[in-house]
């Protein structure tokens, strides 16, 4: 996998899972939320990490999560960190049964999840997907700005009360 390719993820996922557009979120808080609140549970733990490593996780996250929907794990390596595999994990974290497993025993427990079957993968990940590009679009838009932290100062305003302690979030919706 080369720059370019790695860097495309987003348009992707977004040509073949849509986006959530700004002031249509409604119906995603709750992951939202949990995608945030960990993201800024590990900037506030690392804050020499920057928000363009935040960008470099999801990134990371979105071709995670596009190997397991096709079978086909990424050469992933060249372009991790140790910065951007802390966002990526924070990421994961709130929405990956693979890599969290509060997340699979709710699922297993709720009979709503085949690990095997690739639609079944697509139809669970799509929201987390439309999260993670809708936070793309704000970590973007924040840093151009408020500079290289933009996002992390907005977010601290808009939700960092509310973000108390250091347990990783995560939200799935149960049957």
């Amino acid at each position: 996998m080369n720059s370019y390719q790695f860097e495309r993820i987003a348009a992707n996922m977004s040509k073949k899972y849509g986006k959530i557009r700004k002031g249509e979120e409604s119906g995603y808080e709750y992951s939202l939320f949990a995608m945030e609140s960990n993201l800024l549970i590990k900037h506030r733990q690392n804050p020499s990490c920057s928000a363009v490593q935040a960008k470099e996780g999801i990134m990371l996250a979105l071709h995670t999560i596009n190997g397991y929907i096709t079978g086909q794990k990424p050469e992933l390596e060249p372009f991790m960190s140790e910065s951007n595999v802390i966002f990526r994990d924070a990421v994961l974290a709130a929405c990956d049964p693979f890599s969290n497993e509060d997340i699979l025993h709710t699922l297993n427990e709720n009979g709503a999840f085949d690990m095997e079957d690739k639609t079944c993968l697509e139809e669970f990940f799509r929201p987390y997907v439309k999260c993670m590009l809708r936070i793309l679009d704000s970590l973007e838009m924040w840093n151009k700005s408020g500079g290289s932290n933009g996002y992390f100062t907005f977010i601290e305003g808009q939700m960092g009360r509310m973000v108390k302690d250091d347990g990783m979030k995560y939200a799935v919706a149960a049957k």
